[in-house]
């Protein structure tokens, strides 16, 4: 899995790349940290989650 920041319409936000495309992770889970470094210290069970 990778996750992406990227930055649209001035807003920037985290998604997991699938493919060729990101995918927003607040619409995979909602609720879930809003940047790449509090995802991975959230630990595995988050990172499940995400997958």
């Amino acid at each position: 899995m990778k996750l992406a920041r990227y930055t649209l319409n001035g807003q920037t936000s985290i998604g997991v790349v699938r493919g060729d495309r990101v995918i927003e992770l607040a619409r995979i889970l909602p609720g879930a940290p809003a940047t790449i470094r509090a995802v991975l210290a959230a630990g595995p069970e988050l990172l499940r989650q995400i997958e």
